[in-house]
């Protein structure tokens, strides 16, 4: 069996890899008419392009024209701490009145006609011998009256101070406390 030479490797020659390739010279007396090289490279030689001027340098008078200044511009100062101040007072006014009701409260005495127990108020339900009711609260500056959804009757307490509140039910008179946690 013969074998016959593969070439598939000759890359690898580093006789093949770092030989110099001699440059031929053209001649171009020579050449063809139809060749795709031009006949002479110096008649050839590029245009050199027009180079363009950098964006930042475009830019510039423009900016300059921005140079911005507050002396220059009063009404847009005045007009930006008016908006400031009204933002604010807007922020006062939507702010929601905090509820002093919002939390776990006990009886301090037992009521002899209604069976009290500890009462919670959330944002919008309270809790009541474990009967929970949606709500809507009346907020007065000495009284909260907490209104039920759904038939529109209501239970008046009396602020007392920052942990006692009062009720009046049927002319008996019910002292809160507040429950800490």
């Amino acid at each position: 069996m013969f074998f016959k030479d593969d070439d598939t490797l000759s890359y690898m020659d580093t006789n093949k890899r770092f030989s110099k390739k001699q440059k031929t010279l053209r001649d171009p007396l020579n050449e063809d008419e139809n060749s795709d090289t031009p006949f002479f490279e110096e008649t050839q030689k590029k245009e050199p392009k027009p180079k363009k001027p950098s964006a930042f340098k475009k830019l510039m008078p423009y900016l300059k024209s921005l140079d911005w200044n507050p002396k220059h511009h009063p009404k847009l100062i005045a007009s930006s701490v008016l908006l400031l101040i009204a933002i604010v007072i807007l922020t006062i006014a939507l702010r929601e009145t905090p509820n002093p009701l919002i939390g776990k409260w006990r009886p301090m005495s037992k009521n002899i006609f209604l069976p009290v127990g500890d009462i919670e108020f959330f944002k919008d339900k309270m809790q009541a011998l474990n009967i929970t009711t949606l709500v809507n609260y009346d907020i007065e500056e000495s009284k909260i009256k907490v209104v039920d959804f759904s038939n529109n009757t209501g239970i008046t307490f009396y602020i007392k101070d920052d942990k006692t509140i009062e009720t009046n039910l049927l002319g008996v008179k019910t002292l809160y406390k507040r429950v800490e946690k």
